[in-house]
């Protein structure tokens, strides 16, 4: 067996959980492609104190009405992870994403290293293209709180009903932005301290996020482009291709089932 890697994609909203090499799974909660293999984060603890508050019910209302009002979603990412590495180095990588309703998705890592990540909705492929390796993983439960901002319409209403929601200050840099916390509520542990996201426009699209974990994890969305249902029902044709959620083993590549 290769050498074992080990991968957790985000997106914010996407928040990803990957997986290990091999029947050993190791859950990262982190949302990050490790630079290294050894890298696995397993406990959760946040970098500062974080002051319990009490939700904000039409915050709360807002943002699940605007997820489930979107049936597909594009967008171009980059993350960024201070003092990720043992040596403090700041890790950071870029690629683009798609994220379909019925749990499909495919996050596509093209730096620091090229990775993919593809789910049909019943499973999902990790493909490690440097080893040539892929490995087939179960979906996680639904509602997984590493995985909400890739289901539209069920992840992220689900985990705001486990949260508290608070509307953030405006963003000097960014007026037209609108910012919001999402604490987990008293006695509920979701593998975050807190996840501050900044959206933007009618629909709320992602342009920001930042994961508090063990480590704080930031991503920056580009060149967002989204599909609502009522678009779809009316003009079908304009979604994304479903043959795009199937993957397609490449050839001599090393298959690893992980169910």
């Amino acid at each position: 067996m290769k050498k074992q890697t080990v991968m957790v994609a985000a997106l914010v909203g996407m928040m990803l959980a990957g997986s290990g090499v091999g029947k050993k799974v190791t859950v990262v909660p982190t949302p990050v492609i490790t630079p290294q293999a050894t890298v696995v984060v397993s406990a959760v603890k946040p970098e500062k104190p974080v002051q319990q508050q009490h939700g904000d019910g039409k915050a709360a209302a807002r943002l699940a009405a605007a997820q489930e009002a979107l049936a597909e979603l594009t967008a171009d990412f980059a993350l960024v992870v201070p003092k990720a590495g043992k040596d403090g180095a700041t890790f950071t990588a870029q690629g683009k994403m798609w994220v379909a309703a019925g749990r499909r998705y495919i996050v596509a890592y093209e730096q620091p290293e090229k990775q993919r990540l593809v789910s049909n909705g019943s499973k999902r492929w990790l493909y490690l293209e440097k080893i040539n390796q892929v490995q087939i993983q179960s979906l996680p439960p639904a509602g997984n709180p590493n995985e909400f901002f890739l289901e539209l319409g069920g992840g992220l209403p689900a985990l705001i009903k486990q949260c508290d929601v608070q509307e953030l200050p405006k963003d000097r840099k960014h007026p037209e932005w609108e910012g919001f916390v999402l604490i987990p509520k008293s006695g509920t542990s979701l593998g975050f301290s807190q996840v501050k996201m900044w959206l933007a426009g009618k629909q709320l699209l992602p342009r920001r996020v930042v994961v508090m974990s063990q480590r704080k994890v930031r991503v920056d969305f580009s060149n967002v482009k989204v599909h609502t249902l009522d678009e779809l029902l009316r003009e079908p044709e304009k979604g994304l291709d479903a043959g795009l959620f199937t993957f397609e083993i490449p050839q001599g590549a090393e298959v690893i089932e992980m169910f």
